[in-house]
């Protein structure tokens, strides 16, 4: 997982030229990442699943960063940047196609690490019963 995750972040330090030549590679490190991350939830031990959650956390970090200085390069909002990459005429044909491969197959993955985490939250809820933070009433006996 480790080195899926040293990809990515490669990536995002490559110059345009490069990025453009790689794309596929990522979209195919990024799907292998959540499937490792997928996996690791599934089966994992308390203390891999605690580090693919940093993993994950540092590669947001990283997409973050990479999205604010793409933004202030192409002098776009967030949501401009947004459209831009939905709209196929501003990519090979190459390139949308390995951009909407990996979309659905990361679509899928948040989907079932989506279905995993509730499952499994909702398996902690049962085991640990909710305190509602009202007292149990006493009940008063009358002495004869």
């Amino acid at each position: 997982m480790n080195d899926e995750l040293k990809k990515i972040i490669e990536f995002f330090e490559m110059e345009p030229e490069e990025k453009s030549e790689h794309l596929e590679d990522v979209f195919s490190n990024t799907v292998e990442f959540f499937d490792r991350f997928k996996y690791t939830l599934e089966n994992g031990s308390a203390e891999e699943k605690k580090q693919v959650v940093e993993d994950v956390l540092k590669l947001q970090e990283k997409l973050q960063i990479q999205t604010d200085e793409m933004c202030k390069s192409m002098d776009m909002s967030e949501d401009e940047l947004k459209e831009f990459a939905q709209n196929p005429e501003n990519f090979t044909e190459e390139e949308w196609e390995a951009i909407q491969d990996a979309k659905i197959k990361l679509e899928s993955q948040a989907h079932d690490i989506g279905d995993l985490v509730h499952f499994k939250g909702s398996a902690d809820s049962e085991k640990k019963p909710k305190k509602t933070g009202k007292k149990s009433k006493s009940k008063k006996w009358v002495k004869s």
